[in-house]
């Protein structure tokens, strides 16, 4: 479905579409650019992403005999990531999560660390009697992370717990696994949600705040454009005096005529 077969009807049909969005990607690209002059366009960021998908798109399309390019043509698929770009609400949560992950970054630390701390422990203590899951640092850190996500934790316990020759060696097993699951499984992964949740609702927050700040100083360039009648009803300027001017949210430029 994916990779259909060289020279068959939907090969047609997909070298055909990925064709004709190559042509539609390039033309808005050089539109954008042209548009927005030098300093305009290379100020956005997503500029740069636009520039990245259609460089790769071309290349990948017109030096198609190349084996080496498979990789270009896998990266292609990063075009659906311009979706954020025209949709505003998509836009809006990229932002939102772009602002929270410096306070999501110090919590998933807290995680990070706890789980390290484990790991070096899991290996001193298991390396021996359970190498496939504690040989080094490295292989303890991915063991660790499976029995914090409740893969096969419970198995992975009770095969160390049976390796033990004494009540309070195994009782310590089991210490070890569930105090792990309670303060890193249940509580800092928690707190990781909840600070993400918590700045990411700031952060939508100040967007909002933005655009009604934005708007409101629309509504300011308007009335200056023609002051208000007394009972408060606008004058509305001859259409040429405020088309420059985006429409503040709320009012309508047919009602205004």
């Amino acid at each position: 479905e994916l990779v259909p077969e060289a020279g068959s009807t939907s090969d047609s049909v997909l070298q055909t579409f990925d064709l004709i969005f190559v042509v539609l990607f390039t033309v808005e690209l050089g539109i954008n650019m042209f548009a927005n002059l030098f300093i305009d366009f290379v100020s956005d960021g997503w500029n740069y992403f636009d520039t990245f998908v259609v460089i790769i798109s071309l290349v990948a399309t017109f030096a198609d005999e190349n084996p080496g390019l498979n990789v270009l043509r896998m990266v292609r698929a990063f075009r659906v990531f311009r979706l954020f770009r025209r949709l505003k609400s998509l836009g809006q949560i990229i932002r939102a999560i772009n602002q929270s992950l410096p306070a999501v970054g110090n919590a998933f630390f807290l995680v990070l660390l706890m789980t390290s701390i484990y790991a070096i422990m899991g290996t001193s203590f298991f390396r021996v009697q359970y190498p496939q899951s504690f040989k080094s640092f490295s292989i303890s850190m991915y063991t660790m992370f499976q029995i914090m996500t409740f893969d096969d934790s419970a198995e992975v316990t009770l095969e160390i717990m049976a390796l033990q020759s004494n009540t309070i060696d195994t009782m310590g097993v089991a210490l070890f696994t569930i105090s792990f699951q309670l303060i890193v499984g249940f509580i800092l992964l928690n707190i990781v949600m909840a600070v993400l949740l918590d700045k990411f609702t700031e952060a939508s927050q100040v967007t909002k705040d933005d655009l009604l700040t934005t708007d409101a100083l629309r509504r300011d360039m308007w009335h200056s454009i023609e002051p208000c009648h007394s009972n408060g009803d606008l004058i509305a300027p001859p259409f040429n005096d405020r088309s420059a001017y985006s429409t503040p949210i709320g009012w309508n430029r047919e009602t205004l005529n």
